[in-house]
């Protein structure tokens, strides 16, 4: 967390004493980022899935999704076309 933004935008530090400290009734706007787990990986790497609260509300969200798919079995009627569709191809060269 930081307010290097403020500063950057040319607003005043909320809090000069401690400028990372968030006292009541002070603007909650922040991204958090739900798969970091350091300071260093939230900047280097930040992650897809993250959370935008601007004025205290959540305005924004997104999530990532993982998993494996199976492929649909073929059934034996699909094999048995296939080795017959290979075998006329064979057949097919050899004549050539």
């Amino acid at each position: 967390m930081s307010t290097a933004a403020h500063s950057a935008i040319g607003m005043p530090r909320a809090h000069t004493d401690h400028p990372l400290r968030v006292a009541r009734g002070d603007r909650a706007d922040l991204v958090l980022l739900h798969a970091n787990t350091s300071v260093r990986a939230a900047v280097l790497r930040p992650s897809f899935a993250r959370t935008t609260v601007r004025s205290g509300r959540i305005v924004a969200t997104r999530h990532v999704r993982s998993g494996l798919v199976r492929a649909p079995r073929a059934s034996s009627s699909f094999w048995h076309l296939f080795f017959l569709a290979a075998a006329a191809a064979a057949v097919a060269v050899a004549a050539l």
